[in-house]
């Protein structure tokens, strides 16, 4: 039998009902019968044995200590009769429950049985087992779970006097062998992709090239018939998380041994439905498109109705043994319906398009509210009406429609300026004039008579032997030329760009390498255990023993060493409220100002040159902390501002061409 809860009373009701651990039971002669109260029927609970039977009538049942008594009377109403009779069987109540398995992934559609195991053994107890979302998952009264759909949920067994426990239940679309009928065809074409390099992503916090994913993702959902996705912050503080874990173990499950959705729940992304996609190896995010594009179940993912959201992560990898290098994931949720939109604007104007260029050139960023907070996506031209590209000089008024409502900018479109023309074909070689009629032999000059041989003069007087001068100072050694200039690998990288000179210096210096051998990326956004590898790259790469200094830097990975070294000479100390270094956070200008000037402190240089920065229009949004920092990078010349000098942008997230071109000033200030 079951044991009961822990109960302090007995009752036996009239007419042979009566309550027992606030549940309720009916007897007859022959045996008591627990009633289920949610109407699914009766259970039996105790049949007597026939020579008890014979005694008197079965009356009820009551608690006394750790033991259940069955009590028989003689006569059934409950106020006469004499006990005749009691029978005792031992409670044992369960200590606690355990699951077999605290974390469950399952592919859509399998199932999998869920065991639990009681403290003290051999206890009996009867279990309840719930999801927490059927629409995910659901299970029946063996634990048998069964997946429905993908998202995460919780299933949970407790037992009758309270104990639980629980598994996360992750549910992944159901992966499907390649069909080739029907043919998806070739990726829709994206070219060209806008290079998105002055739009200000820092609403998101994340980079160019994760960015360009969306806007790809978007443009390929958009063509098939379907909404665009957007991107919140908690979001991409999520796929900046896994991207990162990716680099260590590329899998859906994270290194921890719980679903990869469990990032999302960390970083307070909520969800009705999620998916996510990874991927390894693709240089830049047409390639890693177009490889998910190929892949079935990624692009269902990307295709998915239910998705309404797309963060996207972008990692490099630079001493990487698999020689991948870049990681990729995309992490989807649902479901939403938009509230509000508008376009992300500081101050809203008049856009110009040369005639040719594309709504998408712009970089328009559109903001969209919902449950999930407030989320970013590109404004492309799909989602665009009332635009005529065939009215020139005239202002038009363009209409972006997601999810049923509706926001505006203005634009005008302008002639697009003639090239000069190129060198003018020259004519061709004139027919040269027939050879004149040459003039008869003219009568040769006579050869003329040689000379007689001449006289030769006496032997003259020879000169005496001259004094030798005396040894000439010798030239001096001449300086040779410098190393020739290395040529720059990268084809985003110009030679009238204004961060050549600096990202040319880094990367002959060897202090920063490319995202791969044709690309280095200088409008991606650095991350602050790239900064910290840079650093002790400059200081020569020294050795160092690993501790447990951070609970985020684990031992062996590619930015350890550095991370370490740099936490030993005081350069970078951590974020004081959680204790955590954050490698994978985008670094700001003000935290690479403290990480130089703690630097050139450590390495005994005059920090003593400081300037005045309130002359910046931003110099309030400077934390105390980096205030000595950048009073110093300021009057070293380290840091001179952006927008032509008017702006620190202390909180703003540092791009590889800013890094480059700090360092390569920091070395040349300091005469390195």
């Amino acid at each position: 039998m079951s044991g009961g809860g822990a109960y302090s009373y007995w009752m036996s009701a009239y007419s042979g009902l009566f309550f027992y651990d606030d549940a309720l039971y009916y007897n007859t002669s022959a045996e008591i019968r627990k009633i289920s109260l949610d109407g699914q029927g009766d259970s039996l609970v105790y049949k007597p044995d026939e020579d008890v039977l014979a005694k008197g009538y079965l009356y009820g049942i009551r608690r006394k200590g750790h033991q259940i008594e069955y009590v028989i009377k003689q006569n059934p109403n409950q106020a006469a009769g004499e006990i005749l009779s009691t029978e005792l069987y031992e409670i044992i109540e369960p200590d606690d429950i355990a699951l077999n398995k605290t974390s469950l992934i399952l592919e859509e559609g399998s199932s999998e049985a869920l065991t639990y195991s009681l403290t003290p053994d051999g206890v009996e107890t009867e279990v309840e087992w719930k999801s927490g979302n059927t629409a995910v998952a659901t299970v029946d009264a063996n634990g048998k779970v069964t997946a429905v759909a993908p998202g995460s949920t919780t299933v949970t067994v407790t037992t009758s006097n309270g104990k639980s426990a629980s598994c996360e239940v992750t549910v992944t679309k159901k992966e499907t062998s390649p069909d080739p009928t029907p043919d998806p065809g070739p990726m829709p074409t994206l070219d060209p992709i806008p290079t998105f390099e002055t739009v200000d992503l820092s609403c998101v916090g994340c980079s160019v090239e994760e960015w360009t994913v969306l806007y790809g993702t978007n443009k390929i959902r958009m063509i098939k018939g379907l909404q665009p996705l957007s991107v919140t912050d908690k979001m991409q503080k999520a796929a900046d998380v896994r991207v990162q874990e990716l680099q260590n173990l590329f899998a859906h499950t994270r290194p921890n041994g719980s679903s990869c959705f469990t990032a999302l729940t960390e970083a307070g992304a909520s969800y009705d439905a999620a998916g996510e996609n990874i991927a390894a190896g693709y240089s830049d995010a047409a390639a890693v498109l177009d490889g998910w594009w190929n892949s079935e179940g990624h692009r269902e993912n990307m295709l998915e109705t239910s998705f309404n959201h797309l963060a996207v992560g972008h990692g490099y990898k630079e001493n990487d043994a698999s020689l991948l290098h870049n990681y990729w994931v995309q992490m989807f949720i649902g479901s939403c319906t938009p509230t509000s939109i508008s376009i992300e604007e500081e101050n809203p104007h008049t856009y110009l398009l040369e005639q040719g260029e594309d709504i998408d050139d712009l970089g328009l960023v559109l903001k969209v509210g919902c449950k999930h907070g407030t989320s970013y996506m590109p404004v492309i031209s799909e989602m665009c009406s009332a635009y005529d590209e065939s009215k020139l000089n005239e202002e038009q008024i363009v209409t972006v429609t997601y999810g049923g409502k509706t926001a505006a900018f203005r634009v005008t479109v302008t002639e697009k300026e003639t090239p000069p023309d190129p060198d003018p074909t020259p004519d061709p070689d004139p027919t040269p004039d027939p050879d004149p009629t040459p003039d008869p032999d003219p009568t040769p000059d006579p050869t003329p008579t040689p000379d007689p041989d001449p006289t030769p003069d006496p032997d003259p007087t020879p000169d005496p032997t001259p004094t030798p001068d005396p040894d000439p100072t010798p030239d001096p050694t001449p300086t040779p030329d410098p190393t020739p200039t290395q040529e720059l690998p990268f084809k985003d990288v110009a030679s009238g760009d204004w961060y050549y000179e600096y990202v040319s210096y880094v990367y002959q210096h060897d202090l920063m390498k490319g995202l791969n051998t044709e690309t280095f990326g200088p409008a991606q956004t650095l991350v602050r255990a790239q900064f910290a590898i840079i650093l002790h790259r400059l200081n020569g790469e020294p050795a160092v023993a690993y501790t447990a200094k951070f609970p985020d830097v684990g031992e062996g990975v590619w930015y350890t060493d550095a991370i370490l070294w740099a936490n030993s000479i005081e350069v970078v100390t951590g974020y004081s409220d959680t204790g955590l270094f954050g490698p994978a956070d985008k670094i700001t200008r003000e935290q690479m100002a403290v990480m130089m000037y703690r630097y050139a402190r450590y390495k005994g240089y005059d920090i003593s040159k400081k300037a005045d920065f309130s002359e910046f229009a931003d110099a309030s949004g400077v934390s105390s902390f980096a205030e000595d920092a950048m009073q110093w990078a300021v009057g070293m010349k380290i840091i001179t501002g952006k927008d032509n000098g008017t702006r620190l942008d202390p909180q703003g997230n540092a791009s590889r061409a800013e890094c480059a071109t700090i360092i390569m000033r920091f070395n040349e200030a300091y005469e390195k």
